[in-house]
This record gives structure tokens, C-alpha cells and sequence, in this order.
């Protein structure tokens, strides 16, 4: 019972973290954009050619993002060594809640960054502009990108094996 707790608090803790690291990052580019409001950039004599470049960095960054989730989260395999790894057994250990929450937490941040440099890019490219279109489009891309990472509990069971999670939503009462 008393390891059935810690797995509960390590969880629980985890998820509630996690989630105030994606709130903070969701208010970011609010911020940005009452900058952006407010300073009201003037019209730069800039080549259009700077800000498209961005724009496709910042587009060509949603791959790269996504391949660096997968790494983190262990569906690709790469990064967990086989020790720390679900290994398929139905009990899970308050090792095993630990690094899952660590992983869980690196990929959300990683996907929080990625999605924040693209609203930043925007910032930029508005500034170099003038315009506020790009901070418009790309920064409603990053908060869409952001919204799409909100920390869940089922983001969080994905990582395990299928009789793991069923050990898991029984110790969560979820």
C-alpha cells in the first residue's frame, strides 16, 4: 500500500507540474502580442525574403519537434536504456512512475519550446516588417501547437504496456 502512494503522489505531483509549466508557457504569447499592441512597430524597410525564411524555419521546426516527443517519450527507443524501460510486468514500481514522469515532463516542455520559437518567429518577423499579420499567423500556429500539448493523463499512460495501465488508472482511480 505505502509503494501504491508513492506511485499516486509521483503522478499526481508530476501531472500538476507539468501543467503549470504549460500554463506558463500558454501565456507567453499573450504577452507577446500586448507587446506587439502596444510598441505598435513601424514599417521596416526589410525584404519580404527574411521573415518567409523564418516562416519556413519556423514550419520545418514541427517535425523536428514531433521526431524529438517520440524519442523522449521511449516510442522510438533511442533514448531510455532497457533498465528504465516499461518492461511489460503488470506492477509498476515507483521507479518506473518516476522516470515515466520524467520523460513525460521533457517531451511536453520540448513540444512547449518548439511551438513558443514558432509565436516567436512571428514576434520577430513582425517587428522586422511591421506588420502584424505574421505575429498573427504564426503566433496563433504556436497556440494552437500549445493547446495541443496540454498535459494529460492518458499522454502520461502511453507510455506504459497495456497491463500496466490498467494497474495504473486502478492505484489513480482514474
Amino acid at each position: 500500500m505505502q509503494e501504491e502512494d508513492n506511485i499516486r503522489l509521483v503522478i499526481e505531483n508530476g501531472l500538476r507540474v507539468t501543467r503549470i509549466l504549460w500554463a506558463a508557457f500558454g501565456f507567453i504569447p499573450l504577452i507577446f502580442g500586448v507587446v506587439l499592441v502596444v510598441t505598435q512597430p513601424q514599417d521596416g524597410a526589410l525584404d519580404t525574403r527574411v521573415p518567409i525564411l523564418l516562416c519556413v524555419l519556423a514550419f520545418t521546426e514541427v517535425p523536428i519537434m514531433l521526431f524529438m516527443r517520440m524519442r523522449t517519450m521511449g516510442a522510438i527507443g533511442l533514448l531510455a536504456p532497457d533498465d528504465f524501460r516499461t518492461s511489460g510486468f503488470a506492477p509498476v514500481t515507483e521507479l518506473q512512475a518516476k522516470f515515466a514522469d520524467q520523460r513525460y515532463r521533457v517531451a511536453t516542455l520540448i513540444s512547449l519550446a518548439f511551438m513558443e520559437s514558432i509565436t516567436i518567429f512571428g514576434f520577430v518577423c513582425s517587428f522586422l516588417t511591421g506588420s502584424l499579420l505574421w505575429y498573427a499567423a504564426m503566433g496563433l500556429f504556436g497556440c494552437l501547437g500549445i493547446l495541443m500539448f496540454v498535459p494529460q493523463k492518458a499522454g502520461f499512460l502511453a507510455q506504459f504496456e497495456p497491463d500496466e495501465r490498467s494497474t495504473l488508472r486502478r492505484i489513480m482511480d482514474w
